[in-house]
Order: structure tokens, then C-alpha cells, then sequence
């Protein structure tokens, strides 16, 4: 259960940074997965304001 609730996070997070941000899958998967797993490197941040909000459910999630 919990397993199959952070892999739908994380499909579905990776496509909105995709989508809002314009970077590439892989990309957005990176920043996805760095974010749930609270590392948080800082070396692929969203420039966005949408992608910005976007991110606080995100973080609050993990």
C-alpha cells in the first residue's frame, strides 16, 4: 500500500514538472524522487511560480 502511494506520487509528480516546468522526463523524475526522499540537492530547483507552488503539496506529502 504504501509502496504503490509513493509510486503514484511519483508518476504523477514527474508528469506535472514535465508539464509545467518543460524539462525532461528523466529530469522531472530526478527532482521528483530527490524531493520525496527529502535530500533536496538543489541542483534542479523549479523556475516557475506555478512550478514553485506546485512543488509545497509535494514536499508536505513526503
Amino acid at each position: 500500500m504504501a509502496l504503490g502511494s509513493i509510486l503514484l506520487l511519483l508518476i504523477g509528480e514527474t508528469f506535472a514538472f514535465h508539464f509545467i516546468e518543460q524539462w525532461r522526463y528523466v529530469d522531472a523524475f530526478y527532482f521528483t524522487g530527490i524531493t520525496i526522499a527529502t535530500v533536496g540537492y538543489g541542483d534542479i530547483t523549479p523556475k516557475t511560480d506555478l512550478g514553485k507552488i506546485k512543488k509545497l503539496p509535494e514536499i508536505r506529502k513526503a
